[in-house]
């Protein structure tokens, strides 16, 4: 019984390796879900160790469901996509199987006429020490880049993309386990297999870097374009402004003819002129392209950049923008969640007749907790959709904008949202306030 419940505590450490990059899309905080999940390990080991000893059961034949107990439960404490939750879990399986290989080959020096599905003591007790070792070598790693990983990249087929490689992992180490140890004590046999197991070790641990170098590379690129293109935004206001100081200087400095423009007349008392010359002037006055429309310097140049792109284009505009004193965003951030919205709004309202065209964006605090975003545009009705996921009408997959979107919400443990009613489009983002941040 003690060494089939031994068998069965492998699944602990491999679960906390699993949980260490989630650490912030866990649903009920640290705590409660280290609760949660001592509960439910202390219910389904033993209850998996008494049916396998009391039935004489292969521990093979219960791993598998009380493995997908382990996924439910892991993805009911999660707020990450299932893609996601199954890319991290079947990583760490490949793992733990690799790990498993190694145990039999100690097995193997002990109880030379068993098989690797002996489940001996000296096996179970092997393969929990190495996973323990795993876990200490591997949790800061984890903790640290695979939440890095987890937050910032949300496109789930990118996620989905990794699991065919960890399955490949898994499949090569159920073909090169030793089903009987005598095969290990012929030749060289024993040190060929655990060179072959080094190897698939490394490999996996290769595959691992180089998923998270290649990503991150990636990621770190798209952040610098969207920095270029704030910048290149706040440039254009800018020179915007600058044409309207010069302006205004020449008016600044032309003021004195104007006044004796007008004191001529005002003695000539024709009342008609000085009418007809300040109607004049006061449309020779120069406007200002710029608007100040939140207090956010970047965001304010990204609206600006839309309010005149909506205005060249026709689209009739309603931004109303407060922001709080204190809101926890980078202006990444900010300006990738109201500028793919933005886009996304005045691509749509393109497709359709210019009387039709308008973007109405809000933003509200609501009871002090929650920032808000609201934006509506009109669309010509037409959708692609692929489950809950919208489709990018412009090109073939789902739409990247909406996803950066929903990322950046994410990233400040935020939401976003995005539905469609007739010919009305709706993207609503949810941010919660921490304490510090109500105003």
């Amino acid at each position: 019984m003690i060494k089939t419940l031994v068998s069965f505590l492998v699944i602990i450490p491999s679960s906390v390796l699993c949980l260490l990059p989630m650490r912030r899309q866990l649903k009920y905080g640290v705590r409660r879900t280290v609760l949660i999940m001592a509960a439910f390990f202390a219910i389904t080991i033993p209850t998996a160790a008494f049916l396998a000893f009391r039935f004489a059961l292969d521990p093979n034949a219960l791993m598998l469901p009380l493995s997908l107990l382990c996924l439910t439960a892991y993805q009911l404490c999660l707020n990450a996509h299932i893609s996601k939750s199954l890319s991290v879990i079947i990583a760490v399986m490949a793992l733990l199987l690799i790990l498993s290989n190694f145990a039999s080959c100690y097995d193997a020096l002990h109880n030379p006429t068993l098989g690797a599905n002996s489940y001996t003591l000296d096996y179970s007790l092997c393969q929990l020490a190495l996973s323990l070792l795993a876990l200490l070598v591997l949790a800061f790693p984890f903790l640290k880049f695979g939440s890095i990983l987890i937050d910032r990249l949300n496109l789930r087929r990118v996620w989905y993309i990794t699991i065919p490689f960890s399955l490949l992992l898994l499949v090569i180490n159920l073909l090169v386990r030793p089903q009987q140890y005598q095969n290990l004590h012929v030749g060289n046999i024993s040190m060929a297999a655990q060179v072959v197991f080094t190897g698939l070790l490394l490999f996996w641990l290769l595959l691992v870097l180089i998923y998270y170098y290649i990503v991150i590379g990636i990621l770190n690129a798209a952040d610098r374009e969207q920095r270029a293109k704030i910048l290149e935004m706040q440039e254009m206001q800018f020179i915007a402004q600058q044409k309207y100081m010069e302006s205004s200087a020449r008016v600044r400095h032309d003021f004195r003819q104007t006044l004796r423009t007008l004191q001529a007349l005002s003695k000539a008392r024709d009342l008609d002129g000085i009418a007809a010359f300040v109607d004049s002037y006061a449309q020779s006055l120069p406007i200002s392209e710029t608007v100040i429309l939140c207090d956010n310097r970047a965001l304010n140049a990204l609206l600006n950049y839309y309010a005149q792109l909506a205005a060249q284009n026709h689209i009739r505009i309603e931004f109303s923008v407060h922001l709080p004193e204190s809101l926890q965003m980078t202006d990444i951030d900010l300006c990738t969640m109201f500028g793919n919205i933005l886009e996304n709004a005045v691509n749509a309202c393109l497709r359709i007749p210019e009387p039709e065209r308008f973007i109405q964006l809000r933003t509200m605090i609501k009871n002090g907790r929650q920032f808000i975003l609201v934006v509506t545009n009109s669309f010509d009705g037409k959708v692609l959709r692929q489950g809950d996921s919208y489709m990018s009408t412009r090109q073939s997959g789902n739409g990247i904008g909406l996803s950066s979107t929903q990322a950046a919400a994410e990233r400040c443990g935020g939401t976003a949202e995005f539905y469609n009613r007739g010919k009305l489009f709706y993207s609503n983002v949810l941010i919660p306030l921490k304490p510090e941040q109500r105003p």
